[in-house]
This record gives structure tokens, sequence and C-alpha cells, in this order.
């Protein structure tokens, strides 16, 4: 009988590997020490959506901001993100100036937008739960013209509407 290096579907190593082999694949070194201290970091502030009731809802909610997100950027139309983030903190987010310039660096790194591929949804459990109590990350790998990039967006639920949190778009 020989032993199998090879880790369970759902292990921390497991994870671990697909991380580095995602951040690898963007042109990024993380040794496997590094990438299993990030996933346990992760395990312990987060929960997989699909654990909870209306995952199937918040995905969907998701999807849909990220497609009002992509139009926005398509059509340099400030205003349609503004539309996603609660009111009291629409103008901390940025001003226009940033916005265009925000576009202006996306267009010349990254290009047109192609398609996206859903990677998995984490139950937000960090600094801003008091703010935001009910929020959800997603994260997609998103396809543009010149780099594939990694798409996170934070949702939150409050008083039964739904809110951006946070964007992140991560690449070279």
């Amino acid at each position: 009988m020989h032993s199998s290096t090879t880790s369970p579907v759902h292990s921390p190593e497991s994870h671990a590997a697909i991380l580095r082999n995602a951040l690898s694949h963007m042109g990024h070194k993380l040794d496997e020490a590094d990438s299993l201290k990030v996933i346990s970091d992760l395990n312990h502030q987060c929960q997989y959506v699909g654990e909870l009731d209306d995952s199937d809802e918040r995905l969907k909610i998701a999807e849909k901001f990220l497609d009002r997100l992509i139009a926005a950027r398509e059509t340099a139309d400030m205003q349609k993100i503004q539309e996603l983030i609660e009111e009291p903190y629409r103008e901390q987010w940025f001003n226009e100036r940033d916005f265009k310039r925000g576009l202006k660096r996306f267009d010349e790194d990254l290009g047109a937008y192609i398609t996206r591929t859903h990677f998995g949804s984490l139950r937000a459990i960090d600094h801003t739960m008091e703010k935001f109590p009910e929020g959800t990350r997603h994260i997609w790998r998103g396809q543009f013209e010149k780099a594939n990039i990694i798409i996170i967006l934070k949702i939150y639920k409050k008083d039964g509407d739904y809110f951006l949190g946070d964007i992140r778009f991560d690449y070279n």
C-alpha cells in the first residue's frame, strides 16, 4: 500500500493548492505555507454561503450587481454604481474625477469585458460586521481582452435591501 499526497477536495490543503494555482496563472507566487495560512485565516473569518438559507438569492443579487458595475464601466456612468451604494456612504466611495481616472486605467490595463466564472461566496465576518451585519463576499474570475482578473464584491443586506459594501478588481 502506498501513501497519497492528494488532499480531499474540501480540505484546507486542496484549497491552498487551488489558490496557489490561480495566483500563479496571474503571475504571482505564493508558497505552500503562506497559501495554507491564507486559507486558514479565511476559514476562521468566513463561512461558505452555501450553508445559508438564502444563498441562491444572494448569488442572484450579486450577479445583478456585477452586471450593473460592468455596464457602468462600459457606459462611463458613475450613477449606476452610486445607486448600488447605501445613501450615507455614496460620497465617501469616490468622486467623478477618480471614477474617470479609474476607468481610463482599467481600459488601458484590461480592455473590454468578455466573461466571468463564479468561484464561490463567503459570509463576511470581519471588522465591518457591526456596520454591515449581513455581508457576503462573492468571488469571480473575470476575463477581459488583455487579462484575467479576480473580482470580489461584498454585498450586505440592511432593512430588507441589498447594498454594495466593497468592490475589488485584483490584477497586475
